[in-house]
């Protein structure tokens, strides 16, 4: 247990961790709600039996795991083990606080227990971050990128393990049994520092070594708001706010008489869900590797398209907030994402609305409605689109149909077979 001066510092370093993740947690929800109002509150239940049975099973990214692309295996292991160690950094805090707060409060057994676990977890979040940084760094598969942010994060849970071992070890060199009598790497490393002769500091070392273990893991909870993982947090919401609508179904347009909600050009006028997706994105460029028009060449990568959004939405975030009320919202900081070049028009006509970037989200990002939103407001509001698809558009309007020709002619394809129109046979269950 910690003295006195260490609890006050102790709760200072919580006090001041606590206010600076409040701070930014407050800063990202007041930009969701720069966006649009949605209802997603519907069949709670299902929802949460929804989000609970894709985050607990890790069934999120296990359903993408295939031959040659084992991540998934790797991020469920990666989350059960780094699941297993916040619980353990309560308990370490807490102990500081008051020594009787440590897993031996419900006994010797679990005691031993737990610190096993914590041990193997460690093994293996340590062989899957060993495993991450060669895939990403040196095998470098098309999907992923070797961002430094990524690596500063490989990095900081490399070191989080390993500051686990170096201070258990220094606790049981300091005579802290029978805390950790089943803890076999913490008892190989104070085997190791006894034969560098460190026992008579170990004492010293370990404080030393947990107040190193304590501030990384503070600042690591910080970092995450301000980094790439902010899916973390965000994206267990995401999965609890997912579309409930038959897949592959578009949001009507409503106020369309009035000229109103015709598609999305700037970033206030997505929804707050739509926006909550920007947060949750994992950045895992599943979306890009199975997206058809990106696999053969054309300029989509949905993937960039969710990162491009969040950063603008983040860069502009302050100044969005400032200029919120309804007299600015026209003003030169809010603006159009596709002449702004935040987002292309190639990229979004490059689209073949497959849904194949939903279907395999492991975080139900909804890539494809966010592009119809843009395809919207250009065609219907700024009349901009390829010249390819205005034969299509005449058609539709003169005649009704794709192939310009009129109803009359709609049955002709069917002159020949065996295929009865609704005219002959009233009675039928399908419409061809």
């Amino acid at each position: 247990m910690l003295p006195l001066n260490g609890k006050i510092f102790l709760l200072l370093l919580i006090g001041v961790t606590l206010y600076m993740f409040s701070r930014r947690a407050y800063f990202l929800i007041r930009l969701l709600q720069l966006g649009k109002p949605e209802n997603r509150s519907d069949q709670l239940g299902k929802r949460l039996k929804y989000a609970l049975g894709q985050v607990l099973t890790e069934r999120c990214t296990t359903k993408n795991v295939s031959k040659g692309d084992y991540a998934g295996i790797g991020h469920m292991l990666l989350f059960y083990g780094f699941s297993l160690f916040l619980i353990s950094y309560i308990f370490h805090i807490a102990e500081g606080l008051y020594a009787k707060l440590s897993p031996a409060i419900f006994g010797v057994t679990f005691n031993n227990l737990f610190f096993l676990c914590i041990d193997i977890a460690g093994l293996i979040v340590i062989a899957v971050i060993i495993w991450a940084a060669i895939r990403r760094y040196i095998i470098k598969p098309d999907r992923l990128e070797p961002t430094l942010e990524a690596g500063v994060i490989l990095i900081v849970v490399f070191s989080l393990m390993l500051l686990n071992y170096v201070a258990e070890g220094f606790r049981l060199l300091a005579g802290a049994r029978p805390f950790a009598d089943w803890s076999f790497v913490g008892i190989g490393f104070s085997n190791f520092f006894v034969q560098l002769g460190l026992r008579e500091n170990s004492h010293v070392l370990f404080w030393i070594f947990w107040w190193l273990h304590i501030a990384i893991v503070f600042g690591f909870s910080i970092y995450v708001l301000y980094s790439k993982h902010l899916h973390i947090l965000a994206s267990h919401f995401n999965l609890f706010f997912h579309s409930m609508a038959p897949k592959g179904s578009l949001q009507p347009i409503e106020g369309l008489q009035k000229a109103e909600g015709l598609g999305v050009s700037k970033i206030r006028e997505f929804s707050w869900k739509q926006l909550l997706d920007l947060y949750a994105c994992t950045e895992c460029g599943r979306c890009t590797a199975n997206c058809p028009a990106s696999i053969s060449g054309k300029p989509l990568r949905p993937r960039d398209i969710i990162h491009n959004l969040k950063t603008y939405l983040l860069a502009s975030g302050n100044d969005l907030l400032v200029h919120k009320d309804q007299g600015a919202r026209d003003k030169a900081i809010d603006q159009p994402l596709v002449q702004g070049r935040v987002v292309t028009q190639d990229e979004l006509w490059a689209c073949t609305t497959c849904h194949a970037c939903v279907e395999v989200c492991p975080v139900d990002i909804e890539h494809v409605e966010r592009i119809i939103d843009f395809r919207r407001n250009l065609v219907m509001k700024e009349v901009e689109f390829p010249s390819e698809v205005k034969p299509l558009f005449r058609d539709l309007e003169m005649y009704g149909d794709t192939h310009g020709k009129g109803p009359s002619y709609r049955a002709d394809w069917a002159v020949g077979l065996p295929v009865k129109t609704a005219k002959e046979k009233s009675n039928f269950e399908i419409l061809y």
